[in-house]
């Protein structure tokens, strides 16, 4: 198995809103740490691993330790440039593994297809290290492993056309079966309300999500059902109605299977 990006942590050394005057070049230049390029204004000439990329506003690169890279404007409007160094910092539970982190699959030069949401992520990464305010080099932490995610998926999706092109509709699809966690929802219902074959949007969404949009809809209402034993004192035969389980054996049955433990361990303060 590959190395679990989620037992390192990043450390920002930089981050910065900078603009650079045209002619603006960075020669060759190997990179020390993670270090992520955004374009903002202007264009660029990119040159990594023997391979020539042109940089536009939207577009951003991902540099990896050890990995050389050259830039150069090509355009008379001065650059701007969004850029953030970070090291990943080996945790608990991260063991010596030869294979590559996941963020070691993505590739050099990315065309975003959201460009305004990475950018804004980008810009509050900023601001949070430029304010040091209290704790903020807890909070940038959790910054920059939302925006690594967020990126590791906009990738994911490339890679599926078919995904890629109704993004926006499977985000529908998610959005609906998580508003009706208490409603008993079915392939066919979803099939008529996003006008998609049962087959074709199953498949969309298993590859889009990794789980079947039925998988996901059982694991939102047992999470939501888990909440409701936490936080109120109600039934668990009331529970188990409230989403859509026939009786509360069924409920315990697949809480259990889902959780490994019943429903009642969260009742009695067992956690």
């Amino acid at each position: 198995m590959g190395k679990d990006i989620r037992h390192f942590t990043p450390f920002v050394r930089v981050a910065a809103d900078s603009v650079h005057p045209v002619p603006w070049i960075i020669k060759e230049h190997i990179a020390k740490e993670y270090e992520i390029l955004y374009v903002k204004e202007g264009e660029l000439s990119v040159v990594a691993d023997s391979r020539s990329y042109r940089g536009l506003p939207g577009d951003l690169f991902l540099f990896r330790p050890g990995q050389s890279y050259s830039i150069r404007s090509v355009s008379k409007q001065a650059i701007r440039r969004l850029y953030l160094q970070f090291g990943l910092e080996r945790g608990t539970g991260a063991h010596e593994d030869p294979s590559p982190l996941p963020l070691d699959s993505l590739p050099i030069g990315i065309q975003l297809r959201e460009p305004a949401m990475f950018e804004q992520k980008l810009l509050d990464i900023i601001h949070e290290r430029d304010q040091q305010m209290l704790y903020y080099e807890i909070r940038t932490v959790g910054m920059v492993i939302e925006l690594l995610a967020c990126l590791m998926r906009e990738r994911h999706w490339q890679r599926l056309p078919y995904v890629h092109i109704n993004r926006e509709v499977l985000l529908k699809v998610q959005q609906y079966l998580y508003l009706r966690a208490d409603c008993h929802v079915t392939l066919d219902e979803l099939s008529c309300e996003f006008c998609f074959s049962k087959f074709y949007l199953n498949r969309m969404f298993r590859d889009a999500f990794q789980v079947s949009p039925m998988q996901y809809h059982q694991q939102i209402r047992l999470e939501k059902a888990k909440q409701a034993i936490q936080l109120t004192n109600r039934p668990l035969t009331q529970i188990a109605e409230q989403f859509g389980y026939p009786n509360v054996h069924a409920f315990s049955r697949s809480f259990k299977k889902k959780q490994g433990v019943p429903p009642s361990f969260y009742r009695t303060g067992n956690n």
